[in-house]
């Protein structure tokens, strides 16, 4: 008899995610700021972070007025080190 198993995660969601600092939508005067940020959803450890100039953000080609940047950032990588 074959043994058989599922293993299977949780769809990601930006609810559990909390912005530390700067605060949530708080201007920031850097070239380069540092985010921050808390997730309670401890089985999450990849984040795409997203910034565009676009006050209404958006990221269709056809609708976008400024580009998007992305950066993909695993959890053990961040300041401080997501547990």
């Amino acid at each position: 008899m074959v043994e058989s198993w599922k293993f299977r995660t949780p769809p990601p969601s930006s609810s559990s995610i909390r912005s530390v600092s700067p605060a949530s939508n708080a201007s920031v005067a850097s070239l380069t700021p540092q985010l921050t940020w808390a997730d309670s959803a401890a089985g999450l450890f990849y984040y795409e972070v997203q910034l565009t100039k676009d006050a209404q953000f958006r990221t269709t080609p056809e609708t976008a007025v400024a580009a998007v940047y992305h950066n993909l950032v695993h959890g053990s990588l961040t300041s401080p080190v997501n547990p």
